[in-house]
């Protein structure tokens, strides 16, 4: 019974935090995993800002929800499947992309993150362009799993694991 009561629970909040969004109202959320280190870390709150899923840009830290967990990953790629546009998003710090889904579903973008007290805003132009990098080190930290060779796959994931988190840093001190 403790279940089935968890999970109106569960569903009831989420139904909220869509409808405060399809409203045009920002949401804060608190980070509990450690999927998009270095930017975001577990305790990190974010604000989530509503935006159209055509005005999202590959870089993005998008919100939307999996399995009635909401999940922050950067878009990666947009891809178009039997004629359809998809999302795909990978968390900084994981090594393998999600799976693809239709932006339908997508709910927000992450505009800013608090820690410790001091807010720092994430949509300004350069730090936008810093996050297209990552995207792009992050699809090829994803694309090296395919790579045959264990050594030059190796090398090629721990290249790119580098590359987002040193770029990850410069974005989040260049946020101010």
């Amino acid at each position: 019974m403790k279940v089935a009561q968890v999970s109106a629970r569960v569903l009831a909040t989420n139904d909220l935090i869509g409808e405060h969004l399809r409203a045009g109202r920002d949401v804060r959320f608190t980070i509990p995993t450690a999927s998009m280190l270095p930017l975001l870390a577990p305790g990190d709150a974010v604000i989530v800002q509503p935006l159209a899923a055509r005005a999202v840009r590959v870089g993005d830290i998008i919100v939307h929800p999996v399995n009635h967990v909401w999940l922050a990953h950067r878009l990666i790629e947009r891809r178009v499947i039997a004629g359809e546009d998809w999302f795909v998003t990978k968390g900084d710090n994981q090594p393998v992309e999600d799976r693809a889904w239709q932006p339908g579903s997508y709910e927000g973008v992450v505009g800013a993150r608090a820690r410790d007290g001091r807010i720092k805003h994430l949509r300004s132009t350069r730090i936008r362009i810093l996050f297209q990098v990552i995207a792009q080190c992050s699809r090829w930290q994803a694309q090296s799993a395919g790579v045959s060779r264990n050594l030059v796959r190796r090398i090629m994931r721990r290249a790119c694991r580098i590359l987002v988190f040193a770029i990850a840093s410069l974005a989040w001190w260049m946020a101010g």
